[in-house]
């Protein structure tokens, strides 16, 4: 994930990630906006998950940081029910606003195709 997120490098702007887990994207996120400089609330954090469980999860672990965040009302799978459908990037003002999209998909509970027996 810290790969991830030095590639992109997201010192300030919207970063979302529709498959966000735990949170550690976010997490890496704030920590390499402080590193460069930046404050945490220099980038603004959206995400959606759709284990209950790891949603929850996520909003503690960004709690216990202080790390503010929108993860949506309730779990949801951001292919079959985006919780952001207004979140785009703004291509037209780039030097303004960014969109960092940053997803490190699992295949922790892949969809059945995948978990067929040979």
């Amino acid at each position: 994930m810290r790969l991830l997120v030095e590639m992109l490098e997201p010192y300030e702007g919207r970063v979302y990630d529709p498959c966000c887990g735990s949170a550690g994207m976010f997490v890496q996120s704030e920590r390499f906006v402080e590193a460069h400089g930046g404050q945490k609330t220099d980038i603004s954090i959206f995400g959606q998950g759709s284990n209950p469980t790891t949603w929850r999860l996520a909003h503690m672990n960004l709690a216990i940081r202080g790390i503010e965040a929108n993860l949506g009302a309730q779990p949801a799978d951001s292919v079959l029910r985006n919780l952001h459908p207004d979140l785009k990037a703004d291509y037209t003002q780039l030097l303004h606003k960014f969109l960092w999209i940053l997803s490190h998909a699992t295949l922790a509970k892949a969809p059945s195709i995948y978990n067929k027996p040979s």
